[in-house]
């Protein structure tokens, strides 16, 4: 009977299996190394306790005490020109104080911290300011409340009621774990607009904790209610800010 030559016993397999193994190593030693796909320099490994790896350095923090609101804020800014100045750049700017109501002051952002902000902006930026929120109730109601209404004409400066503007459907995920739309305000979404979220600390009437409020970023039209059709998620009153930014 003829010898078949493609027939490999389980002593010849194993004998070339350990033929290549020792061939492998041999020219690993010698050849360089690639990475596979060039990537960013790995995170270190953390130790005990931590969640995360910082990627950025930290923030400058400014706090100036007084009994002027308006001198306060200028010169706190006046601290950190630099960073402020060099991140606005070319970009347009939009201050978004903290006008929650229109029949509560102690919640809304004085008028004068606006004034020292605009202070320090207008001798360095030549690009239109703007003067943005969205109120839970009436905008305009609480500029002119809170007098607003003077910075037109002090500034130049122009106030707009964001909860008439263009949005943008985003989603949530809510306490049952499902996604929901929300109105995102087109004017958060624009990268070439530099926000300054200005408010003043309080408690929250829903958490009953002290923080830096979340500023609004979500749409509510006046007037507009009904379900399937908008919906909020739970902020100030139940009427809060769908998303917001800590400041």
């Amino acid at each position: 009977m003829a010898e078949n030559k493609n027939h490999w016993n389980r002593r010849d397999f194993l004998k070339g299996i350990g033929l290549g193994v020792i061939g492998y190593t041999a020219l690993a030693k010698k050849a360089p190394s690639f990475p596979l796909f060039q990537s960013e320099p790995a995170t270190p490994q953390l130790g005990s306790g931590h969640l995360f790896q910082k990627v950025v350095a930290p923030a400058r923090v400014s706090l100036v005490k007084g009994n002027d609101r308006r001198e306060i804020v200028y010169k706190s800014l006046k601290l950190i020109e630099d960073e402020i100045l060099g991140s606005i750049g070319d970009k347009k700017i939009m201050i978004k104080p903290n006008v929650v109501t229109p029949i509560n002051p102690l919640g809304s952002l004085h008028v004068d911290a606006v004034r020292a902000i605009l202070d320090f902006l207008t001798p360095h930026c030549k690009n239109p300011i703007i003067i943005g929120e969205a109120a839970t109730i009436n905008t305009m109601e609480g500029y002119k409340n809170y007098g607003y209404f003077a910075l037109e004409k002090e500034y130049k400066v122009k106030l707009v009621d964001l909860n008439l503007t263009p949005y943008q459907t985003r989603y949530v995920i809510n306490k049952d774990n499902k996604p929901i739309p929300i109105r995102i305000i087109s004017t958060y979404l624009d990268p070439d607009l530099y926000i300054i979220s200005a408010a003043r600390m309080k408690t929250h009437n829903n958490d009953g904790q002290r923080y830096l409020p979340f500023q609004h970023v979500s749409h509510r039209p006046r007037g507009f209610s009904g379900p399937g059709r908008y919906r909020r998620v739970r902020g100030h009153g139940g009427q809060g800010a769908g998303l917001g930014n800590a400041f």
